[in-house]
């Protein structure tokens, strides 16, 4: 389907503020914008993205054998069966479901692609205060790379500031860096003859061009890694996955059984909404049960992992490179549809060697026990790079305010920040089953403001009773790198974010509210407290002069 890929931004056609920003139309933003076409009809919105089309995440990732690393049936949207059978879903299918889903609701062309936000300001005071009350002006530029075009050469339009005034902002934008990956720099790297890219910018036509009759070594374990051996493999490029670690890997069904079942027993086929709706609560109750099983009896679930394996390689591989030092969902299980890693291994002379890296060598790469893997192309599947928000300045009244010593309330509202919400998913399940929580819970609350008559909803500055800790409690390294930038968690409702379906499910669907919140004149009030606290923090820093960010009036 032909797209054009870039929409130039339009500005508002009056100093009104939106009643709605969302930013990042990946899923989460797609899921969003459906709560407000069939809930909040008469608003005027809009949604901006740094990409230069939907999808997001599918839209940023382009390695060979790019897929969902969770079940398409609880990964997709829950209004919108996902068409095709296999269990897991390639980057092209989602990223077309997802244009599917915006056209069928009608807002695919209200997105503003290749835009980026640059900061978000709470004004409090000021004319466009005393006209339209407090909102946010979110400063945007041209996207380059998922970021502003920082390159010498960029065009004078590039550095263009533009402001979006909106009283709510909604960032569904992720909680990685879209720019860059985690590339550490290897000990004689700049001696390599090939190609070294990490995957979350390889592009095989353009770094290496044709894989026919080349050596891929890839330096990883995790789900990207897990994706590309196997893909490559197939496609017959000699392939190395060159591990430090080994990670968890199950396989699963090539194809839905669980749906497949299902739209056998119910009214309709598979592809019905009711099948749909069905399926995706087994799947959800499946992950659930995996999950307790996982951390309440490891050598159980570990058992049943690797005695699958062995369909495919000897014990003493398992051991080897399939046997994790840690236990499982300690960090994500990646999943293998139809077993295809090991598949590979057994089959297509994919190959996984796990050691550690001495350094980089012309030809490849120098292991600490003297072997060389040759390497044409080597790929850096090292991970991500943590960043909320988009990577934009938060600040109230132009004073910054570090996300880092906020509170995220129920993982959702930030403490101190009025009408602005955020969407992170779950880490040990499907990432929309929590993006679509949020989405009803901010619409419930925006339901609740408008039947009560208030502008204005932030959750309250919580004392020192609430201990504070990470966000993000997961031991993958990605996480532990970048946890330091995040709000922080609490260690009570309606402070807690869970890596808990059924126990959020409750609270995020049917529960208060107003607990711990302020409203109006209020969650102004909690606003400035919070900037109030950001000044003073940044007066005992040691660079006092970043304390600020200027407002685009």
């Amino acid at each position: 389907m032909t797209h054009i890929s870039e929409t130039p931004q339009a500005p508002q056609a009056s100093n009104e503020p939106l009643d709605l920003l969302i930013v990042g139309a990946g899923i989460a933003g797609v899921d969003m914008a459906h709560h407000v076409v069939n809930e909040f009809p008469g608003w005027s919105w809009t949604m901006i993205d740094s990409n230069d089309d939907i999808g997001g995440t599918w839209n940023t990732f382009t390695y060979p054998g790019i897929r969902s690393d969770s079940d398409m049936t609880s990964f997709a949207l829950p209004y919108k069966p996902w068409p095709h059978k296999g269990t897991l879903g390639d980057g092209g299918h989602i990223k077309e479901y997802l244009r599917d889903a915006a056209n069928e609701d009608g807002f695919l062309q209200r997105i503003q692609f290749s835009t980026w936000m640059k900061s978000m300001n709470f004004v409090t005071s000021g004319p466009a205060v005393d006209e339209h009350g407090p909102h946010w002006e979110v400063v945007t530029v041209k996207a380059w790379n998922h970021g502003p075009d920082d390159r010498p050469d960029a065009t004078d339009d590039a550095r263009v500031e533009t402001t979006i005034r909106t009283r709510r902002l909604h960032l569904a934008c992720g909680y990685y860096d879209h720019r860059d990956g985690f590339l550490p720099h290897y000990d004689g790297q700049e001696d390599f003859t090939g190609t070294l890219v990490h995957a979350q910018k390889w592009h095989p036509d353009e770094h290496g061009g044709d894989l026919e009759g080349k050596k891929v070594v890839i330096i990883g374990s995790g789900a990207t890694a897990i994706t590309v051996l196997p893909a490559l493999a197939k496609a017959g490029v000699d392939t190395t996955m060159l591990q430090r670690t080994p990670s968890w890997v199950a396989a699963v069904p090539t194809v839905d059984t669980i749906k497949t079942i299902w739209g056998t027993l119910l009214p309709g086929d598979r592809n019905s909404k009711l099948t749909h709706k069905v399926s995706r609560a087994n799947h959800i109750l499946r992950d659930m049960v995996q999950w307790y099983t996982a951390k309440l009896t490891p050598p159980v679930f570990a058992g049943y992992v690797q005695g699958l394996q062995l369909f495919w390689l000897k014990p003493s591989q398992v051991r080897k490179d399939f046997t994790p030092p840690y236990k499982p969902w300690d960090q994500r299980v990646c999943k293998a549809p139809g077993g295809d890693i090991f598949s590979a291994i057994k089959n297509d002379g994919a190959k996984v060697v796990t050691g550690t890296i001495d350094r980089i060598v012309p030809e490849g790469i120098r292991l600490n026990d003297g072997q060389v893997l040759e390497a044409d192309v080597i790929v850096s599947a090292t991970g991500l790079q943590l960043q909320l928000f988009g990577g934009a300045e938060m600040a109230v009244d132009g004073t910054k305010v570090d996300p880092s010593k906020l509170v995220a309330y129920r993982g959702v509202l930030v403490s101190g920040m009025p009408n602005l919400s955020f969407t992170v998913g779950y880490l040990n399940q499907s990432w929309t089953t929590r993006a679509d929580l949020t989405a009803r819970y901010v619409a419930r609350l925006w339901h609740h403001n408008i039947n009560n008559g208030e502008q204005l909803a932030a959750p309250v500055n919580p004392g020192s009773d609430v201990t504070r800790k990470p966000l993000l409690e997961f031991e993958a390294g990605y996480i532990k790198r970048g946890e330091h930038i995040t709000p922080r968690q609490g260690d009570r409702s309606p402070w807690i974010y869970r890596q808990d379906y059924l126990r959020e499910w409750p609270e995020l669907s049917r529960g208060a509210v107003t607990d711990e919140m302020t409203f109006g004149d209020d969650a102004v009030a909690s606003a400035r407290e919070a900037a109030e606290v950001a000044a003073a923090d940044s007066a005992d820093s040691a660079d006092p002069a970043g304390s600020s960010v200027s407002a685009a009036m």
